[in-house]
């Protein structure tokens, strides 16, 4: 007969079918990494007697719970946030002079002055300018500057969120 298709049978699904407590899993997730990361999973899985679907399942879910934990911690997602601003903020300070911000006080200024700039803008409008213990106008300047730029990166993550 012209126009008449054979029915449709259903494809067998690729792979081995999934075992354990993953029998009612049904999602495929296809990802490229690099060697090095695939030689990590092999043995972690290998170690602890699971397949290496089951080893990324479990490391995704823990990496979760681990991120849920971490806010917990620090009280809610704001506040870890902003707890890692300020570290990020320390950081690139001392990237800046190359010394630490605890025992310089060119660093201090810039880091004071990037998390004051942070708090102002993004976090709490209208702040009285930060004390400090000494003018000092490269500071001042650099520590606007790195606000300004960890205020873009932390507005950027929050879109993402």
């Amino acid at each position: 007969m012209a126009g008449s298709r054979a029915p449709k049978t259903k494809r067998k699904r690729p792979g081995r079918p999934p075992q354990g407590e993953y029998v009612d899993k049904r999602k495929t997730l296809s990802t490229r990494i690099t060697s090095g990361l695939r030689d990590r999973l092999d043995k972690s899985a290998d170690e602890s007697g699971r397949s290496l679907s089951q080893e990324i399942e479990f490391r995704l879910e823990q990496s979760f719970r681990d991120e849920k934990a971490l806010y917990r911690e620090f009280g809610d997602k704001s506040l870890y946030m902003t707890m890692r601003w300020f570290a990020l903020t320390l950081d690139e300070a001392q990237q800046i002079t190359e010394k630490p911000w605890k025992k310089d006080e060119e660093t201090f200024g810039i880091a004071a002055n990037a998390l004051w700039t942070m708090l102002r803008k993004g976090l709490r409008k209208g702040l009285p300018a930060p004390p400090r213990l000494r003018y000092d106008p490269f500071a001042d300047r650099m520590g606007k500057m790195v606000g300004e730029k960890l205020f873009k990166l932390g507005t950027r993550e929050r879109k993402q969120e």
